[in-house]
């Protein structure tokens, strides 16, 4: 399907790793799970480094521990949609620190070209943005 300049959007976050051992596998296999629901072409950075969200080993290679602050763009139709369910995975920890929060706070509707994905737990209302300056 081609697509208009008009429906590609560009959405940017900044974000801080919150578990204690950082993006080990685990949290770097949700991460590129979740990437690889949208079509948007997503790039993580931390640091000097940048890589592309849809690659476990590139996130890995980031080598980001707790308090790392990442950024994180997403360009695409799916944008705001793809950055949304990356904030939710920071905002949760990755449920490294508590499993019970997976079902208690991490929940989300995820919206993509107007069909509505499957929710999982509660909401997820807020991200875990990166402190100003």
């Amino acid at each position: 399907m081609n697509r208009t300049p008009s429906q590609k959007q560009t959405r940017s976050t900044r974000l801080i790793v919150p578990n204690a051992i950082g993006l080990h596998a685990r949290p770097a296999a949700m991460l590129t799970r979740t990437a690889l629901e949208y079509d948007a072409k997503i790039v993580m950075e931390c640091g000097r480094r940048s890589v592309n969200a849809k690659s476990i080993m590139g996130i890995l290679t980031l080598c980001a521990g707790q308090g790392a602050e990442i950024t994180v763009t997403a360009q695409g139709h799916d944008a705001e949609e793809a950055i949304r369910a990356i904030e939710c995975l920071f905002v949760c920890a990755f449920h490294d620190e508590a499993p019970a929060m997976e079902t208690a706070f991490c929940g989300m509707e995820r919206q993509t070209a107007g069909v509505s994905r499957q929710r999982v737990g509660g909401a997820c209302t807020a991200a875990a943005p990166a402190a100003p300056g």
